[in-house]
């Protein structure tokens, strides 16, 4: 292989363990629990307290608002189990 193709090899196998590397770290920063309101009911203690992202629908006529800011809370149901969410 002439010197070019050695460099231009090179190159492209830095930037390609770069970008792998960032975007490993974007991801693993950001990930989070996504679980179901009946999965975290089988054992609520063990996920109270943690933040996680939930997957339910609202009840209706449950949503809470605090006065002047922007703390809601309400209840999302999904199967027999509901749970309360801030």
């Amino acid at each position: 292989m002439s010197n070019k193709t050695t460099r231009a090899v090179a190159s492209a196998a830095v930037l390609l363990i770069a970008t792998t590397l960032v975007l490993y770290a974007t991801v693993a920063s950001g990930a989070q629990y996504y679980k179901k309101v009946d999965e975290v009911m089988v054992s609520p203690d063990q996920w109270y307290g943690k933040n996680m992202q939930l997957h339910g629908f609202v009840v209706a006529d449950s949503i809470e608002k605090r006065r002047e800011s922007l703390d809601y809370r309400f209840k999302l149901r999904n199967g027999d189990h509901a749970v309360l969410a801030s």
